[in-house]
């Protein structure tokens, strides 16, 4: 598996949809996740600290932490009809657990959380499962190349 960070948001000028560009660790890798722009929004916020609104994924890591699970990992990976999903994996009282759910909830719940975020390893050369790089015409005022230094 590959580590993962946030490297831009941005919107698309082809599609004209959000994208949460992610890169490894290594650098080697630049992945193009394409999100809502409610997702998007909620990237933004937490980037930017903002702290004044509350996401639906505040609750569910509020809701977390008051129960014994204890959340360790979001993997981008392929589900079983060969589309990009995520799994979050956490353990429960010391049994292991996984969940499925859409890349985006992924993304959030792992910015969200401060939970490392990964891809695996079979899925980073199939190119069709991620938006291209592409940055001619790209809006790039969405989201400043900043790094935040709780991502790495």
């Amino acid at each position: 598996m590959k580590k993962l960070a946030l490297a831009r948001l941005t919107t698309c000028a082809r599609c004209r949809r959000a994208v949460a560009f992610l890169k490894s660790e290594d650098g080697e890798h630049v992945l193009g996740i394409p999100i809502e722009f409610d997702k998007a929004r909620e990237l933004l916020s937490r980037y930017h600290e903002s702290g004044g609104e509350k996401f639906l994924g505040d609750l569910l890591l509020r809701l977390l932490a008051s129960s014994p699970a204890l959340l360790l990992q979001v993997v981008l990976d392929c589900n079983k009809g060969g589309y990009l999903s995520a799994r979050v994996d956490l353990t429960v009282e010391g049994e292991a657990e996984s969940f499925s759910c859409s890349p985006e909830e992924g993304l959030g719940l792992a910015f969200a959380g401060g939970i490392p975020l990964y891809a695996a390893e079979h899925i980073l050369e199939q190119r069709y499962l991620f938006h291209p790089v592409v940055t001619e015409g790209e809006n790039t005022d969405f989201l400043p190349p900043k790094p935040k230094p709780t991502l790495h």
